[in-house]
């Protein structure tokens, strides 16, 4: 799928690169690019199911397009750093259409997109994470500090209330005394009563 895919936009590229050498006739590379294009389209469709770099770049592709649910960008590099790479293929230097070379290439790339993506999301689960932490930590921490202050004010208020009850038993305790010492003192003073 993903090769049938390559190979077209190969085919398509030598057809763009033979328009340039008729366009430009004294500039070879076209031409050379053109051939070296047609040569590695032709070696690529001749490949088997289960050649080992065609299989190897549909698995990298495969989990590459998973992870493109995430992150949109990766599929979009990889469609530029594919053109680039097809659109220079036997026009810098010669090229003789190997496909294991071309697909280990491609395949080394997508690796590097694949890594990068999973890294990403490896981060974003890392931070959610964090944050479910954090939260939950907050929660148990404001749990933890009303229950305290619900504790502080039930202390409080008892011993507000153990102060209050002294400070009027003492008060009652004091004018109750006054007034039985006054009486006592009272018919002391006056025995005849």
């Amino acid at each position: 799928m993903f090769l049938e895919h390559v190979i077209d936009r190969v085919e398509s590229s030598a057809y763009w690169r033979d328009q340039k050498a008729e366009q430009y006739p004294d500039d070879n590379r076209n031409v050379r690019s053109s051939r070296a294009l047609e040569k590695l389209a032709e070696n690529l469709r001749a490949l088997s199911a289960d050649d080992e770099h065609a299989t190897a770049y549909e698995a990298v592709m495969e989990r590459l397009a998973e992870l493109a649910d995430n992150d949109a960008d990766k599929l979009y590099d990889l469609s530029e750093h594919e053109s680039h790479y097809i659109g220079r293929y036997g026009f810098d230097y010669p090229q003789d259409g190997n496909p294991s070379d071309f697909l280990s290439a491609l395949t080394e790339h997508c690796r590097e997109l694949v890594a990068e993506a999973e890294e990403s999301i490896a981060e974003e689960v890392r931070e959610r994470t964090y944050e479910v932490a954090k939260e939950t930590a907050g929660e148990a921490i404001r749990k933890a500090a009303h229950e305290a202050a619900v504790e502080a004010a039930k202390e409080a208020a008892e011993k507000a209330a153990q102060k209050a009850y002294k400070k009027a038993y003492d008060k009652a305790y004091k004018e109750a005394y006054e007034d039985a010492h006054r009486e006592a003192l009272i018919e002391a003073l006056n025995p005849l009563q």
